[in-house]
């Protein structure tokens, strides 16, 4: 007899949106809450970053779609792949947490 094992969804029901956005895509391979994984900025430095601009929003929206690189001189970036399994809302709901860092 076959074990069902729980589909990743499942396994985030009850958690909060944001965290289970960032949990079932890769931002954590990359990036990080408090020191720089792979050259990527963790989350609260480009929170920082960020902080005060309005065009923010639209930015890191662009670079979750388009991808990203060279936006973090001084740094050993690599490029941020394009993420075009995420939805709008799901790019909506990773920029806010993003940015509340």
């Amino acid at each position: 007899m076959a074990v069902a094992f729980p589909t990743k969804p499942k396994l985030l029901a009850g958690i909060p949106e944001e965290v289970a956005v960032v949990a079932k895509n890769d931002c954590m391979s990359c990036h990080a809450a408090d020191n720089s994984i792979m050259g990527a900025p963790p989350f609260p430095v480009i929170a920082q970053h960020y902080a005060g601009n309005g065009n923010a929003t639209t930015i890191l929206e662009n670079s979750l779609t388009n991808g990203s690189h060279g936006k973090w001189s001084g740094s050993n970036e690599k490029a941020m792949q394009p993420h075009p399994q995420l939805s709008a809302s799901e790019k909506k709901t990773l920029v806010q947490w993003t940015l509340s860092q």
